[in-house]
């Protein structure tokens, strides 16, 4: 049994050494080197955000810790939240953080292992329990205690995870620079404020765009009120504006249902829910969208959903990806209540502007960003997939 650090009464073998190595900052000698603390690191995976300050910039006044490249940085504020990474370079790093280096036969990336299993993070969560802010503190640290192969097998299992890592790393940015790629082409293939053509048009396509309002190109409503008592563990999905915020995000989230008597009995009232029409969160986190994918029972709550029907002048596609933009959610702040609860009202949807193309332009741009939905969601299934498949080998190959 093995020990990370300090004096352990029971002979069982230190590990890791703690830095107790502060400097100070105002030394011009450390001003163009990084400053990293927690807040600069993303939890449970050791990616460093863009974030990254240099000590000069960070203006730092107080002493902090020296590291080096490959030293632990493991942030000892709020582990729940399971801060830690290897540094990538030489720095400073907050005092909200330990620098931590391996001896006495321990493979430092297999101690960097050892600090993202559940035994370790079950362990610190549970000794930081405390009133105001939770922390582990170095004397916690000393005393957790892990099992530990033959220097060999550590450094297989090391390089394994640093490995698995790298791979992981490589598709999570893969990811974002679609989500860039996204983001900037939903900014130039739609006509900017004030303009009537967009900055990026598809070859063959001329003309100014019309600014018509959603009121006029189609039918806004909402439903027919449903009480909570009338929920139901199975039958017809029953959409809340919970359920349109965790499908934008691709996101899993604790379904509603009603009966289907009440289903039938409503959509008498109301109509019925079809394959192509549009939610839009009216509540909450307001103007999120959602495409109906099909024609099967659905219904939704009234006030928190709004509801699009689809029309001829509008491909539905082309309106969910509009609603997509940064110019549509810049408008409903705009108008909506400022406030402790913001709403977007049917009065002000129907009142809502929207640049039109031609049907066919419309149904080109709809297409593009279909396409490339399709390229951001089959890369966020392979992170996934490798995330699980790292999940699954960390319970696996630990004691």
């Amino acid at each position: 049994m093995l020990s990370i650090s300090g004096l352990n009464k029971e002979g069982d073998t230190v590990t890791v050494d703690i830095s107790t190595k502060m400097v100070d900052p105002r030394k011009g000698e450390y001003d163009n080197l990084p400053h990293i603390g927690p807040g600069n690191i993303e939890s449970f995976t050791g990616r460093i955000f863009n974030n990254v300050l240099t000590v000069r910039e960070s203006n730092l006044i107080s002493g902090k810790f020296h590291f080096n490249k490959g030293d632990i940085i493991y942030g000892k504020i709020n582990p729940q939240l399971a801060k830690y990474t290897i540094a990538p370079t030489e720095g400073l790093a907050s005092a909200d953080a330990y620098i931590l280096n391996s001896k006495n036969g321990v493979e430092q990336r297999f101690l960097y292992s050892i600090l993202q299993t559940s035994g370790f993070y079950n362990y610190s969560v549970s000794v930081s329990a405390r009133t105001g802010m939770p922390k582990i503190n170095r004397n916690e640290l000393d005393v957790y205690k892990f099992n530990s192969p033959k220097f060999k097998e550590q450094t297989r299992i090391g390089r394994f995870f640093q490995n698995l890592d790298t791979l992981i790393a490589l598709h999570q940015r893969k990811h974002d620079k679609l989500l860039a790629v996204n983001k900037s082409m939903l900014e130039k293939m739609f006509p900017k404020d004030g303009a009537d053509v967009p900055e990026i048009r598809f070859k063959g396509f001329t003309g100014k765009w019309d600014r018509k309002t959603l009121g006029e190109m189609m039918e806004i409503s909402s439903a027919a009120r449903v009480h909570k008592e009338e929920w139901t563990n199975d039958g017809v999905p029953f959409f809340r504006s919970s359920d349109v915020v965790a499908a934008f995000k691709g996101e899993v989230n604790k379904k509603a249902f009603i009966s289907y008597g009440l289903y039938k009995k409503l959509s008498t009232i109301s109509g019925c829910v079809q394959s192509n029409d549009i939610f839009v969160t009216g509540g909450g986190s307001i103007g999120i969208p959602y495409l109906v994918k099909s024609n099967e029972p659905l219904y939704f709550k009234d006030a928190d959903l709004l509801w699009f029907k689809k029309c001829a002048g509008i491909d539905c596609v082309y309106l969910y990806t509009f609603l997509t933009t940064t110019l549509f959610s810049k408008y409903i702040k705009n108008i909506t209540h400022i406030g402790t609860i913001s709403h977007y009202t049917i009065e002000q949807a129907k009142a809502t502007p929207i640049m039109l193309p031609k049907k066919d332009e419309q149904i080109k741009v709809a297409a593009f960003f279909q396409d490339l939905d399709s390229l951001i969601s089959l890369q966020q299934r392979e992170l996934d997939m490798l995330k699980n498949i790292k999940k699954a080998c960390f319970e696996r190959m630990f004691v």
